[in-house]
């Protein structure tokens, strides 16, 4: 097999080379960065030239890119997607029906809404780890010491959606605002999906349209749940590491540290590749809060904290429970206080918090290697190793 890496400088771009590399498929990176990912004749002249004088079983990318798509749909080459953001917020969809294209997406519900609704080249694929990797981090950590009782790698989105919704009427900011309220500590139903209906959105964009004075002004329902997705997942993080860190000697690694946060010990970010696992694996607690726009998959934290032998602390979130034994592999919080009490109660049993660390590693290698997803993700695609 030989394929060409799509690469955009994706956070998985280099564990994928390496387990390529001992799978000994050849394959030929070509990078890019797109200014804009639906209109770019620069690239589609400079991919197009390169796939001309080139043969290619498929074409691969973590993502997907619509010009990358449309081009590889012009010279008849398979290409697969990998994506790792949840929503893909790739609008409109025209690039996506192409017969060429094989769409994975890690969050099953967003999968198969889009097979509801006709894309049957879209399926779900979780993400995946470098068991390799760790298992070489493991042999590392024989004397590391903990870190911290409690660490937190992640941003904080800054979301605007206050001031966007801020130029409409009352009525509609305090129903909005409830709507904020009700979403809180829920992460088996994420509201927007039926209550941003068409009729609501129009409503909305009539006001908005009045307030610009922009007749062609819209804002679509995919983005309005975003930016309610964003605000929702800033607002529940800095809250909970807040108290978290009122009780805990706890560090955040992450570009920004809010006000908010006055007990945290900021450390800055953390690189994935040389510092990130170390710190899942030497943190006595890896505390999680998913980001509210993933229905029901599994994010790559979660997967990176558990294959490191991190102890993870987690929301629910659906599909976990089809891979882990949420007591035996991880430790799971309802909400607020039930993450400080399920914090002091772990951090005062050493033995039992290490050996479900021990036990979760052991799944997370078990069911999300890159060996096992790409077999699938290949045979899907038709493709043989």
């Amino acid at each position: 097999m030989h394929l060409l890496l799509f690469e955009w400088n994706a956070l998985m771009q280099r564990d994928l080379e390496d387990v390529l590399h001992s799978l000994h498929i050849t394959f030929y990176r070509f990078s890019y960065q797109f200014s804009n990912i639906h209109e770019d004749d620069f690239f589609c002249s400079r991919f197009e030239n390169h796939l001309k004088t080139h043969n290619y079983d498929a074409v691969i990318s973590f993502n997907f890119f619509p010009l990358t798509a449309a081009v590889c749909h012009k010279y008849d080459i398979k290409y697969i997607s990998w994506c790792y953001d949840s929503p893909v917020r790739v609008l409109p969809y025209d690039t996506f029906r192409f017969s060429t294209n094989y769409i994975f997406m890690f969050d099953k519900k967003e999968a198969d809404s889009y097979r509801s609704l006709g894309f049957d080249n879209v399926f779900h694929m979780p993400l995946a780890v470098n068991v390799s990797r760790m298992k070489k981090l493991k042999d590392t950590l024989t004397s590391a010491r903990p870190v911290c009782d409690l660490s937190f790698i992640g941003n904080f989105h800054n979301s605007n959606f206050l001031e966007f919704i801020a130029p409409l009427p009352a009525y509609y900011r305090g129903y909005l605002n409830s709507l904020t309220k009700a979403q809180q500590n829920l992460w088996t139903y994420y509201l927007p999906d039926d209550f941003f209906h068409p009729a609501f959105m129009d409503t909305l964009n009539s006001y908005y349209k009045q307030y610009l004075n922009d007749p062609s002004y819209f804002v679509g329902k995919e983005d309005f749940s975003f930016l309610f997705g964003k605000y929702m997942t800033e607002t529940e993080r800095i809250s909970y590491l807040s108290i978290l860190s009122k009780f805990y000697k706890m560090n955040l690694y992450s570009n920004s540290c809010p006000g908010q946060l006055t007990n945290i010990n900021h450390m800055g970010t953390a690189a994935y590749y040389t510092e990130m696992s170390r710190i899942f694996a030497c943190s006595k607690i890896n505390f999680n809060l998913s980001f509210y726009c993933i229905r029901t998959g599994i994010s790559l934290r979660i997967l990176d904290i558990l294959a490191a032998g991190g102890f993870l602390l987690t929301n629910y979130q659906e599909e976990l429970s089809g891979y882990f034994d949420l007591e035996q592999d991880l430790a799971l919080y309802a909400d607020i206080e039930d993450a400080v009490e399920k914090t002091a109660f772990f951090l005062k049993h050493d033995d039992l918090r290490k050996q479900i660390a021990l036990s979760g590693q052991r799944r997370a290698w078990e069911h999300f290697s890159y060996e096992t997803q790409l077999e699938k993700i290949f045979t899907t695609a038709g493709l043989l190793i």
